[in-house]
Formats: C-alpha cells, sequence, structure tokens
C-alpha cells in the first residue's frame, strides 16, 4: 500500500485534533503526548500491517524531507518544524484509546504499550 502526502497529512491533523480535544476532555495536563501511535492508526482506516508499515514509512519520507522547514518567518525569529517518528514505550489511559505522557500518568490508571511507532510533532524557534 502506497499512501499519498494528502492522506497521510489528513491522518495527522485528524490525529492531532483528536489528541487535543481528549487533553481538554479529560483535563489532562499533556505535556508531550504522541501525536499519533500504531494502535491509534485502525482507527483511521488503517487497519492491516502493510497498512500501517506503509504509513510510518511515508512518515520517515516526509520527516526525511520536510524536518526544518521554516513554517513561519517574523520579526522575532523563525518556527521550524519537527518530526520525530521512534519505536519507544508509551502510555495509554486503561479502556481506553487515549495516549498521555508519563506525568498525566501519575495520577490515572495507564497501562504501557512497550516498542511501538509514535509521532511526535514540535516546532523549533531561531
Amino acid at each position: 500500500m502506497n499512501l499519498k502526502l494528502n492522506k497521510i497529512v489528513a491522518i495527522v491533523v485528524k490525529a492531532i485534533d483528536n489528541q487535543v480535544g481528549n487533553c481538554l476532555r479529560y483535563n489532562l495536563h499533556c505535556l508531550d503526548p504522541p501525536c499519533i501511535t500504531s494502535g491509534q492508526l485502525d482507527s483511521y482506516g488503517l487497519k492491516n500491517y502493510s497498512a500501517k508499515a506503509s504509513f510510518w514509512r511515508a512518515i520517515d519520507s516526509v520527516a526525511s524531507r520536510y524536518n526544518g522547514i521554516a513554517i513561519f518567518r517574523g520579526r522575532f525569529g523563525v518556527f521550524k518544524l519537527l518530526l520525530i517518528h521512534n519505536i519507544e514505550e508509551v502510555y495509554r489511559i486503561e479502556n481506553t484509546t487515549v495516549y498521555v505522557d508519563p506525568l498525566d500518568c501519575e495520577y490515572l490508571n495507564c497501562t504501557a504499550i512497550p516498542k511501538t511507532h509514535s509521532l511526535r510533532i514540535y516546532r523549533g524557534f531561531l
């Protein structure tokens, strides 16, 4: 399966919207949760292994091409895009598909998910 850039961007934007909505809905800190994980891809229509692998390969391709690109230039500096795809341990609120950072797990019942793909998006400032 070969995913097109617009499909990848649509999935990532939906994931960000869902993540922000969950942070607000559950009154979470959300200092550094993943934008999207392999466990969430089912809900975006990527249900089999090959579709998920294709998504992560496409993310790597996008990151290699666009990491560090200026997304805003202003009088006070330049904001640059930073995409980080890792395979890492992530945390999910038990019995949900809400992924959080370890800080939120201090007062919630969380399940650790070892060695899963995750995408984090940051902006750099110069």
